[in-house]
């Protein structure tokens, strides 16, 4: 999630914790990828792609990486999950 989507976790009592910090106090290992929303992004579509190439290449690399089962999240589940973990599923599916 991008740091503006963490905000909406703040409200959530977390024991005082950040919702990454609280996640990984419950046994996830988080490894962050932020990434703002491409709907509500005015950033250039030539950037906005770049940044979904690097985007997919990090997500590749911590799926490879981190412990199984890998969740894989962001704040709406729309613009930015699907299309990573498509990706992930095209590399790695066999």
């Amino acid at each position: 999630m991008h740091d503006r989507d963490l905000l909406c976790y703040q409200q959530i009592d977390l024991g005082g914790l950040t919702f990454p910090a609280f996640l990984e106090h419950e046994g996830f290992t988080v490894w962050r990828l932020p990434w703002e929303d491409p709907a509500h992004s005015k950033t250039d579509p030539a950037a906005k792609r770049a940044k979904l190439e690097r985007i997919r290449e990090e997500a590749l690399e911590a799926y490879d990486q981190l412990p199984r089962p890998v969740l894989l999240q962001c704040s709406a589940g729309i613009d930015r999950s699907a299309p990573v973990a498509a990706y992930i599923w095209n590399k790695r599916a066999t």
